[in-house]
């Protein structure tokens, strides 16, 4: 269908204050922004007497018996430059206040399904409101995701590639 053209007459100051309105709108516009694609993830490892924290065990309270008070105390698994893996038991304060952060980027990521029974019950009959006399299983399945991770922090650990769980970055 074409479109129906039609002749307007308006005066030169008309036609000016127009355009004088179309600019300060145009002027007033913001540029469309285009977020760049993020392509390097990093992240904070804990260090921890010159070695790196590969994870914590536990976290419990504990009464101190000369104050009477409780402690936070964790176990942290730490990992030496051989690779082995060693657990130390430190306040947890401390830690969390005095351990060295350094800077990784994520190369990566691997994710493995752990599927695992964690009891059962009687099955439910939905239509009488009763048990049956069979067994059900509840199955658990638990992601488990593990980084490569190279340091690019300065200092001892600079350049070195680990594999580590997710729980022990950003800590």
């Amino acid at each position: 269908m074409p479109i129906e053209k039609k002749m307007v007459q308006i005066s030169e100051d008309e036609l000016s204050s127009l355009t004088e309105r179309l600019d300060s709108l145009e002027k007033q516009s913001k540029p469309v922004r285009v977020s760049k694609r993020v392509t390097e993830h990093t992240a904070t490892l804990r260090v921890w007497n010159n070695k790196i924290v590969h994870g914590v065990k536990r976290v419990y309270e504990e009464l101190n018996e000369r104050t009477q008070k409780e402690v936070t105390k964790a176990e942290i698994i730490l990992l030496d430059d051989k690779g082995e893996q060693t657990l130390e038991t430190v306040g947890y304060m401390k830690f969390l206040d005095e351990a060295e952060r350094i800077m990784v980027s994520l190369i990566e990521r691997h994710i493995k399904e752990k599927i695992t029974v964690e009891g059962s019950s009687s099955k439910l009959d939905r239509k009488t409101d009763r048990y049956l006399d069979q067994e059900v299983d509840f199955v658990v399945t638990t992601m488990i995701t593990n980084y490569k991770v190279k340091v690019i922090s300065d200092g001892k650990f600079k350049n070195r590639e680990l594999s580590l769980p997710e729980t022990s970055l950003n800590m």
